[in-house]
């Protein structure tokens, strides 16, 4: 190709075992199995796990708990998370089936470099994860939710607003954090189980867990 110069030679590269055929020409790996051992089969197959591996992978279910990917039967391997520049192990949801994830094996585990989309929960710090959007223009209901759960708000409108005009209040961009474990429901029975930081005034006679900023 004119103007390009490179002393990298193709012959001395390996492609197989180096990097997935796949990947040469673009594309991704659908992996197969039960439970959160996955299983991704690659033609042709990988013959080595070696560090600098790096594999695009689309998940055919979500994940339950911590979860591991065995390639060509080369044994299963653990999947990372990056939080905090530093690994941890996955938890329920961060798998989810629509995205591509980005796998790097760094010599003993699969690093997760792909940015967790919005549906699926990212651990934050200090036992808050966040677990993605919440649209309060469809009225919906506060979700069941564990301690440390946060949504921010996608969509203006209220939230818990189960017979019209008793809901909180929110805007884009305003957050909700679930203060305990609860069900979720509608605002009066559900908010002292939340908190969170909107614009807006709640209900009257309906103050709830709510932390309003100052005016």
């Amino acid at each position: 190709m004119s103007g390009y110069q490179s002393d990298i030679d193709l012959k001395d590269v390996n492609l197989v075992g180096d990097i997935p055929v796949e990947n040469t020409a673009g594309g991704f790996g659908q992996t197969v199995g039960l439970g959160n051992d996955y299983i991704l089969n690659l033609d042709p197959p990988l013959t080595a796990y070696k560090a600098g591996l790096s594999l695009q992978v689309k998940f055919h279910q979500t994940n339950t708990d911590t979860a591991s990917l065995n390639v060509n039967g080369l044994g299963n391997i653990a999947i990372k998370k990056i939080v905090n520049n530093t690994l941890r192990d996955l938890v329920a949801g961060d798998l989810s089936l629509d995205p591509i994830y980005d796998l790097k094996y760094d010599g003993v585990q699969f690093q997760m470099v792909t940015l967790i989309s919005s549906g699926a929960s990212l651990e934050i710090a200090g036992g808050v994860t966040l677990k993605g959007t919440i649209d309060a223009s469809t009225s919906p209901p506060f979700p069941a939710a564990k301690k440390g759960d946060l949504y921010t708000v996608s969509g203006a409108g209220f939230i818990g607003d189960s017979d019209g005009g008793d809901g909180l209040a929110v805007s884009i961009g305003d957050i909700i954090l679930a203060t305990e474990d609860n069900e979720g429901g509608d605002y009066v029975t559900i908010s002292e189980q939340w908190n969170g930081i909107t614009g807006k005034e709640p209900p009257e006679d309906e103050g709830g867990g709510f932390l309003l900023p100052d005016t």
